[in-house]
């Protein structure tokens, strides 16, 4: 199999396969494979006078370019870098909430686990509708370990009142890591987290391990 680089695409053909402009240049089986894997490491492809290819040493950063001679920072692309990045966590951060919002609340009161997902909040709305139609009433109700009772009006305002006192717990917490992303200069690495309210699988994986 003969190769050959493009210098107007910065990319390798294979003459059989591709076509072959007149200005491409042949590369040996050897020095394709070195040229292949450099490139995997982060070098990049040198196109010397006499059309000899050969390897940049690898890219210090996404945010480097290569001058001619040596790896020069961009600082513009640093910058943009830098914000991407931490959109990205910050985005990442919202997921995290959201995620254990709805992935169960611990109350207290009752010393029960609730769900908190979406159809957890319709069956507490199912709830709430049928008490204002009929008056305080016994309802089945099924918790997060899927084990039954029974729950009235003073049992509802309580889940109620844990699952709006977790919320805005993971609220707060979402926003103190948003914040502090933004003060660093390595987002990618940011440790978020800590400071969230236990779920139901927290729970059931301590359980298992004590």
């Amino acid at each position: 199999m003969t190769y050959f680089f493009d210098k107007s695409q910065q990319t390798f053909l294979v003459e059989g396969i591709h076509t072959i402009p007149d200005t491409a240049i042949a590369v040996s089986d050897d020095d394709y494979q070195t040229i292949i894997d450099g490139r995997a490491n982060g070098c990049e492809i040198i196109v010397g006078k006499d059309n000899k290819l050969s390897l940049t040493t690898p890219k210090p950063s996404p945010a480097h370019k290569w001058s001619g001679k040596a790896w020069v920072l961009d600082k513009a692309k640093q910058a943009e870098l830098l914000a991407q990045q931490r959109e990205q966590i910050r985005q990442a951060i919202n997921a995290k909430r959201d995620q254990t919002d709805a992935s169960g609340v611990f109350v207290t009161q009752i010393g029960k686990w609730v769900d908190s997902d979406d159809k957890a909040y319709q069956n507490i709305l199912g709830v709430k509708a049928s008490l204002d139609l009929l008056g305080d009433m016994e309802i089945d109700w099924t918790w997060a370990d899927n084990t039954s009772s029974t729950i009235n009006r003073q049992t509802l305002a309580v889940i109620v009142g844990a699952l709006l006192q977790a919320k805005q717990a993971n609220h707060a917490n979402a926003i103190k890591h948003k914040e502090s992303v933004m003060l660093v200069d390595n987002p990618l690495e940011y440790d978020y987290s800590t400071g969230w309210t236990q779920t139901y699988a927290d729970y059931v994986a301590e359980a298992g391990n004590e």
